[in-house]
This record gives structure tokens, sequence and C-alpha cells, in this order.
């Protein structure tokens, strides 16, 4: 059988999104609202340089519509990041070099979501 999803992607890394997906939902039916989805903004600090920084997590970058904050969950980082909790601690390897990142916090609120589309449209 021969299915053409429109792009690539490991068993292991759908392994990895169906076990986030899986929590997500559980978060969602449960009313916790500190997991990281699509839609969220995460803010993390990078234990290389001590710097925050933050991201919308999206679930793909079209060629218009594009921030420079976005980052699509099909991205390492992405998915890294994907049904994360704040606290939680993940391990990067770049180059060889290995470090980490911790997440500082994770905003699901719909205000600061409009806000960004605003935004984009200046």
């Amino acid at each position: 059988m021969n299915i053409d999803a429109g792009f690539l992607v490991s068993l292991d890394t759908l392994g990895i999104m169906r076990k986030k997906c899986r929590r997500l939902i559980k978060a969602i039916i449960l009313g916790e609202n500190e997991m990281a989805m699509i839609g969220s903004w995460v803010t993390i600090i990078d234990c290389a340089d001590s710097q925050p920084h933050e991201f919308r997590l999206v679930e793909a970058i079209g060629p218009r519509d594009a921030h420079p904050r976005d980052l699509p969950i099909d991205s390492s980082l992405g998915l890294a990041l994907f049904g994360s909790r704040p606290g939680d601690y993940i391990k990067l390897s770049v180059g060889g070099e290995e470090s980490g990142i911790v997440i500082l916090s994770i905003n699901n609120e719909l205000e600061a979501n409009a806000k960004m589309a605003t935004f984009d449209e200046f």
C-alpha cells in the first residue's frame, strides 16, 4: 500500500505525536490549561545561554501566514514542546553538543492569540 501524506515522518515520530495527542486530549477533558498545544505561546529558557525565548506552536507554516516566532509541531523543537508543561526539562543535542531548555510558561488564552492575529494584520 502506498500512501502520500504530503510530508515525511518516521514511525518513531508518529508514535511520539500519538502519545502526546492522547495526553493532550486527556488534559483538555480534565480542564487542565497548562499544556502546550497548537496555538499555545510557549516561553522557554535556553540552559546554554540563559536567554528566554517565546514561540507559538502551529500545525504548519505556510508561505503567507508565517510569523517569525511560529514553530511548527513537525519540527524537532516543535515536537519536543508539543504536550509539554511548565517546569519540564527538554534535553537537546545540536551538532554533537548537548544542552537543554526549561519550559517557563505556557499561555493558551484566546486573547493572547487574538492580539497576535490583530498585530499580524498590520
